[in-house]
């Protein structure tokens, strides 16, 4: 695959296969999340959507042992008790034990867009998760994108914090504004911050900023 294709391609699965061996397991945990995010509304259980945000966590490590194993046990009771939608919770489940990642990560998006066509009609519903890969991992799989520590600036890196916490991808403009202020003239980075895409949970550029992997 060429980064062309990369940037062209609606094939999930092409995708993913293709990013399988290149990277760890984080990112791809965090396109399951993704995926979940998108039908957001769907999730009725606040107890799965808890396991969703707990998968997240775990994708940095930030979750102990103990708890996740709670978590995902009430989610699988959940599961069991929603027939209509057992298939999608339990891909939940999957996201927090994370046995095989490529494989799971695939499965939550094949029953997300289940889920999706179901309640909406839609043929469509899978649409978007090529763009949550690409803001994800960006040309990375290609080709590597410099990171000038002179631009973490604490500006900078409390903007990106902010935004990884708080899911506030409306900030992204602003922080290439900022990385531009402390010098950044990357053309990756900048644009990718200034486009009108979909942002997501592990966005490449804020992973930059933060040094995450």
């Amino acid at each position: 695959m060429t980064e062309a294709d990369w940037n062209k391609s609606n094939d999930v699965e092409k995708l993913v296969a293709f990013l399988r061996r290149r990277f760890g397991p984080r990112k791809l945990r965090l396109f399951g999340c993704a995926c979940c995010r998108s039908v957001w509304d769907y999730f009725d259980d606040e107890t799965v959507r808890r396991g969703v945000e707990c998968a997240e966590r775990c994708a940095d490590g930030d979750v102990p042992a103990d708890e996740r194993e709670a978590v995902t046990a009430a989610v699988k009771v959940v599961a069991e008790a929603t027939p209509q939608k057992l298939p999608l919770y339990r891909a939940v489940a999957e996201l927090l034990e994370w046995k095989a990642n490529h494989t799971t990560a695939l499965n939550v998006a094949r029953e997300v867009g289940i889920a999706a066509h179901r309640a909406t009609g839609n043929l469509e519903t899978r649409r978007d998760q090529p763009g949550f890969l690409r803001d994800l991992f960006g040309p990375l799989p290609f080709r590597p994108v410099p990171f000038d520590s002179a631009w973490g600036t604490s500006t900078v890196t409390a903007l990106a914090r902010g935004i990884y916490a708080e899911r506030a991808f409306d900030r992204m403009p602003i922080l290439a504004d900022a990385l531009q202020d402390a010098g950044c003239d990357s053309d990756d980075i900048l644009n990718h911050c200034r486009a009108p895409a979909t942002h997501v949970h592990g966005c490449w550029v804020v992973d930059l900023v933060l040094s995450k992997e």
